[in-house]
C-alpha cells in the first residue's frame, strides 16, 4: 500500500498555492483514496473466503465426529453384547462347575461317613478284644473309642452366665466380689477385676505378698466362683529341672512317671469345657528357670496351641510294635478257639506253648509276665503322649514369698509375666465393705466356660497408630527406664495392648477413654515396670548427667501427671514407697525387699 503523502499545511499558507498545484494535490488524494477503498474491498474477500473454507471444515468436522460416534455406539453395543454372551456362558460354566464339586463333595461326605464307621467299627471290634483280654481298661476302652465319660454336672452348670448378670460384664468384678464375701472371702474390686482380665490374656501371672495374704486361695476362689477348676502343685526347693515337673519316661519299664503337674494338664486336655488354672504354689523355692524354662518359651506361642515334648517318638513305635506282635501272636495262637478272656488264654497250654515259641520266650518268663508288663507299657503310652500339647484352657499362676528360702525373679521370668502385689487381708476389711456397701450378695457365682478364655495373639504392633498406653510406656522406656538400666522389649508393649483390651470389658462403660488408659497404666506400673527396680540409686545413669535416683524422682514426677484421670492411682503410693525404702537403705532399690 502506498504511504500516505502529508496533505496541505493549514492556514494562510494553503490559499497561496497556484491552483494548478491545488489540482494536481486534488487528484492524488483522490487516487489515494480509491487504493485505499480497492484494498479493503480485497481484504473483506478474503476474510470472507477464508470463514467460507473454515465453515467447510467445521461441517466435515461434524460429520466425522457424527460417524464416529455412530461407530462408537456400534462398537459398544457389540461389546455389550459380547459380555453378556461371555457372562452367559461363564455363569452357566460356574454352575456346572458348582454342581459337579456338590457332587463330589456329597460323593466324599459318603465315602468319609462310610470309611469312618469301618474305622470306628475296625477300631471298636479291637478295642473290644483289648478290653476282654485285659490289656486296657474300661477308661481307655472309652477313651480309645472317643467316648470320654463327661464330668457329672457341677453346682456352677445352673449359674447365671455373663449374659444374665444384670449390668453386663462391667458387674463381674462386682458379683465375684460379693459372692466371695458371703463365704467370707474378701478380695477388692480392683484385685478380682486384674486377675479376671489377666486370666483373659493367657500370660503368666505371679502372686505376690506376704505368707497368708490370700495367694492361693485367689486361685481357688476365683475357680470355684466362675464354675472352673483349680490344680495346686506345691512346689519343691530340690527341683532343678523340667522332670521335676512334668516328670519322665523310664526306658527300663517303658512307662512314662507322671507328676501331678502333667496329670493336671492331662486332665484339662479331657475337659475342655471348663478353664483349668494351674498354680506353683510357692514357686520361687526352687531356681523358675531351672524346671519352668520349656514352658515360659512355650507361652509366647500364640498362634498355634504350644507343644512339649515328653520323650522321644522313636519308644512310643517300640511299645506299639512289641504290643502289635503279643496281640497278632494270641489271636493266631488263638485261632479256631473261644476265647472270651485272658483266664481262657492262660488256661490253655496249646495257645501258651504256641505264644512261648512264636515270642522266644524264656522258660523263667510267663504270658502273664509279658502281659502285665505291656499292658503297664499301653497304660502309659495311652495317657502320656510322647508330644503334650498345651489345651488353650490352662492358665498358669505362680505364687511367691519373697525371704531367705527363697530365690529372686530372673528379668526372663518378670519379663513374660504379671505381678500382683497382695497386702495383709486386714487392709483390705474396710475398702471392701466400702465397695459392697448394702448391695445384696448373692448365692452363686457366674458360670464362665473355657470358650470365654480364648487363647489369641497379641494385637499387632504399629508405633505410629499405638494406643495412648503404649505410647507412655515407649516413652517412659526411652526417658527413664533405659537409662536406669531397665530393659523393656517389644513383647512388654504388646502385653500391655492385650491387658487394656481384655481390662476395658470390665470398666464402666461411662469412663472416658483418658480415665481408662491411665487406669491402665497404673496397674501396669505396679505388674511390669516396679517389680524390675533393683539397682544402686547412687551410680551414674546411662545418661551421665544425671543419677539413677534422680532418673526416679523425675520418673515419679511423670507417673503422676500421667495418672491424674486415673479413678485409682495407687501406683504413686507404691512408687513413693519404694523410693522411701531405698533413701534409708543407703539408696538400694529393690521393690522385693
Amino acid at each position: 500500500m502506498n504511504e500516505r503523502k502529508p496533505g496541505p499545511k493549514s492556514g494562510a499558507a494553503t490559499g497561496t498555492l497556484p491552483p494548478e498545484q491545488r489540482r494536481r494535490e486534488g487528484q492524488q488524494r483522490i487516487a489515494d483514496l480509491e487504493n485505499r477503498e480497492q484494498e479493503s474491498t480485497a481484504g473483506v474477500a478474503g476474510i470472507t473466503t477464508a470463514i467460507t473454507d473454515k465453515q467447510k471444515d467445521l461441517k466435515n468436522l461434524r460429520a466425522r465426529i457424527a460417524t464416529l460416534s455412530e461407530k462408537q455406539d456400534q462398537i459398544l453395543a457389540e461389546i455389550e453384547a459380547k459380555a453378556s454372551f461371555i457372562r452367559e456362558q461363564e455363569t452357566e460354566r460356574l454352575r456346572h462347575e458348582l454342581a459337579e464339586i456338590r457332587t463330589s463333595h456329597d460323593k466324599s461326605l459318603r465315602d468319609l461317613a462310610h470309611q469312618s464307621k469301618q474305622l470306628t467299627d475296625s477300631v471298636r471290634n479291637q478295642a473290644d478284644r483289648l478290653f476282654e483280654l485285659q490289656f486296657i481298661t474300661k477308661e481307655q476302652r472309652a477313651t480309645l473309642l472317643g467316648l470320654r465319660q463327661s464330668d457329672a454336672a457341677t453346682p456352677a452348670s445352673d449359674w447365671p452366665t455373663l449374659t444374665d448378670l444384670h449390668g453386663g460384664y462391667p458387674q463381674l468384678a462386682s458379683h465375684l466380689q460379693r459372692y466371695l464375701y458371703r463365704k467370707q472371702i474378701i478380695y477388692p474390686r480392683a484385685v478380682l477385676a486384674s486377675f479376671h482380665a489377666l486370666m483373659l490374656t493367657g500370660d503368666f501371672v505371679i502372686l505376690s505378698g506376704l505368707s497368708g495374704s490370700g495367694k492361693t486361695m485367689l486361685v481357688k476362689s476365683y475357680a470355684q466362683a466362675t464354675g472352673n477348676l483349680a490344680h495346686i502343685i506345691p512346689v519343691k526347693p530340690n527341683w532343678t529341672s523340667a522332670e521335676d515337673l512334668i516328670g519322665y519316661y523310664n526306658p527300663l519299664q517303658c512307662s512314662y512317671l507322671t507328676t501331678p503337674f502333667l496329670d493336671a494338664l492331662i486332665t484339662a486336655q479331657q475337659d475342655p469345657e471348663r478353664l483349668h488354672i494351674i498354680c506353683l504354689d510357692e514357686m520361687n523355692l526352687a531356681r523358675i528357670e531351672y524346671y519352668f524354662a520349656d514352658f515360659l518359651s512355650a507361652l509366647e506361642e500364640r498362634d498355634e496351641p504350644p507343644t512339649i515334648a515328653l520323650y522321644a517318638d522313636e519308644e512310643a513305635g517300640h511299645v506299639h510294635t512289641e504290643f502289635k506282635l503279643l496281640v497278632d501272636s494270641l489271636m493266631d495262637a488263638g485261632a479256631g478257639k473261644d476265647l472270651q478272656d485272658l483266664d481262657a488264654v492262660l488256661e490253655d497250654r496249646e495257645i501258651l506253648a504256641k505264644l512261648k515259641d512264636r515270642l522266644g520266650m524264656d522258660d523263667g518268663e510267663s504270658v502273664l509276665h509279658t502281659h502285665a508288663r505291656l499292658r503297664r507299657m499301653v497304660a502309659g503310652m495311652l495317657k502320656v503322649p510322647s508330644r503334650l500339647r498345651i489345651p488353650t484352657n490352662v492358665r498358669f499362676v505362680g505364687t511367691v514369698n519373697m525371704d531367705a528360702t527363697t530365690h529372686y525373679l530372673s528379668p526372663k521370668v518378670l519379663d513374660r509375666a504379671h505381678v500382683l502385689q497382695f497386702q495383709s487381708p486386714l487392709n483390705y476389711w474396710q475398702q471392701v465393705i466400702k465397695e459392697i456397701g448394702d448391695s445384696p450378695l448373692p448365692e452363686t457365682g457366674v458360670c464362665i466356660p473355657a470358650t470365654e478364655f480364648p487363647r489369641e495373639p497379641y494385637p499387632p504392633f504399629a508405633p505410629q497408630t499405638t494406643d495412648a498406653v503404649s505410647q507412655a510406656l515407649m516413652q517412659w522406656a526411652d526417658r527413664y527406664l533405659e537409662p536406669m538400666g531397665i530393659e523393656i522389649g517389644l513383647r512388654l508393649i504388646r502385653q500391655a495392648a492385650a491387658f487394656r483390651q481384655r481390662l476395658s470389658l470390665l470398666l464402666e462403660a461411662g469412663m472416658s477413654s483418658e480415665a481408662c488408659d491411665a487406669l491402665v497404666l497404673n496397674k501396669l506400673i505396679k505388674q511390669k515396670l516396679l517389680p524390675r527396680f533393683s539397682f544402686d540409686g547412687k551410680q551414674p545413669s546411662r545418661l551421665g548427667t544425671l543419677t539413677v535416683a534422680a532418673l526416679v524422682s523425675q520418673f515419679q514426677e511423670d507417673v503422676a501427671d500421667r495418672l491424674k484421670a486415673a479413678p485409682e492411682a495407687d501406683a504413686k503410693d507404691a512408687l513413693r514407697k519404694l523410693i522411701k525404702r531405698a533413701e534409708a537403705n543407703d539408696g538400694i532399690y529393690n521393690y522385693w525387699a
